[in-house]
This record gives C-alpha cells, sequence and structure tokens, in this order.
C-alpha cells in the first residue's frame, strides 16, 4: 500500500529554508517524484486570512490566542491537504509546522508548554511526520545574522515577530533542542551556514536513505 511521505522543513529566521525548498522542488519535478508543497500558515483562504492577522495585526495578539489561531489554519491544512494524500506516494513537504508553535509559544513566549503541544497534536490528529529537517544556525554566530537581517529589510513590512530581544530567540532555540531530544529518530539537523549546495546534497542524501 502507498504512504506518503511527511517531511519538516524548520529552522529559526534567516537559516534559508526558503531557499533550500526550492531546491528541495528541483530536486523532486526532475526526478519525478510526486510532492506537494504545504506552507504553515497560508495553506488555505482561511489560513490566508489568518495568517495577516497574525503577523500585521493593528496591535499585537497574546501567545494564547496566536496558539489557536496557528492550530486553526494547521486543523484546516491537515484536513484538506495532508489527510487525504496520506494514502498516496507522494512526499509532502510542510514550510513549518506545530514544531514552531512549540518552540514560539511554548518556548520563546514561556507559555504552558504540555498545553501548547496538547493543542498542537489534536489539531494534526496525532499525525506525526515521518522526518523533521532542521537548518541549524547556532547562538553565538545568530545575533550578527539576525541584526544583518533586520537592516536589510528596508522592502518588506516589519512583523510583530521581528524585533524581539534577543533572549527570545535564545528560548526558542532551546525550543529546537527541546524538540531534537524528544524526536530523535526523525531528527536530521544541517548546518545553515554552510554553502547552499551543500546543505541541499545533505538534504537530498538523507531522504534518500530513508524513503528510497
Amino acid at each position: 500500500m502507498a504512504k506518503s511521505k511527511l517531511i519538516i522543513l524548520e529552522g529559526m529566521e534567516c537559516c534559508g529554508k526558503s531557499t533550500q525548498i526550492n531546491l528541495l522542488k528541483e530536486y523532486f519535478a526532475n526526478h519525478q517524484k510526486d510532492f506537494l508543497l504545504i506552507k504553515e500558515p497560508g495553506q488555505t483562504k482561511l489560513g490566508q486570512k489568518l495568517r495577516e492577522i497574525l503577523l500585521f495585526n493593528d496591535e499585537p495578539i497574546d501567545p494564547i490566542t496566536q496558539s489557536f489561531m496557528f492550530n486553526a489554519c494547521r486543523s484546516d491544512i491537515y484536513k484538506k491537504h495532508v489527510i487525504p494524500n496520506l494514502g498516496k506516494d507522494i512526499f509532502l513537504i510542510q514550510d513549518r509546522a506545530w514544531t514552531t508553535t512549540i518552540v514560539y509559544q511554548g518556548f520563546a513566549f514561556q507559555q504552558d508548554l504540555k498545553r501548547i503541544e496538547d493543542a498542537c497534536y489534536l489539531a494534526v490528529q496525532d499525525i506525526m511526520p515521518d522526518l523533521i529537517i532542521f537548518l541549524d544556525i547556532e547562538m553565538d554566530k545568530y545575533e550578527k545574522i539576525l541584526k544583518e537581517r533586520l537592516l536589510n529589510r528596508s522592502n518588506e513590512k516589519v512583523n510583530h515577530f521581528d524585533e524581539k530581544e534577543f533572549s527570545f530567540y535564545q528560548r526558542a532555540y532551546d525550543g529546537y533542542q527541546y524538540l531534537a531530544n524528544k524526536f530523535k529518530d526523525k531528527w536530521f539537523k544541517v548546518d545553515a551556514l554552510q554553502p547552499i549546495e551543500a546543505i541541499h546534497q545533505q538534504i537530498v542524501q538523507e531522504i534518500e536513505k530513508r524513503f528510497n
């Protein structure tokens, strides 16, 4: 029986995740592998509306309300895009997922972790990924990268998750370490400061090793 391969790409801001996702799309297309890119939030019409509110509302939204809104998007995405594809021979590539909510709402915003996790698992109906790819930038190098990114964002709208104190991002990184320990068999860490093609090749090799 065919089975989908559910892969999550994760990482701190500025880790190069979008670049690697685009390279993966090219790889799957060139190798005639069926795939579906799933972006959280924003994949569905509901998600697009909630994403705009989450990022650019006139005033910040408290972390618990954020988590409910992200999980509403997530539940809609899983119902419409993930669950219908579970029995197909297809790669489902998630650009962020419930992992992000655990990291940011649970760790960076310091909300009740168990309740955040339980809500996330409910939203995805306990469907777990086959692989979580984490593009890693260690904290001793991250602060400079983050500052440079904010300085170079003149053409982008600043959202409510930008320009936090560095301790916020340190707590988020701690959250990723928590997930790495919890999902050891699914977790694949890649040094995000390597050349782009080197990162891509390591990701492809891991995917081929696990799923071919």
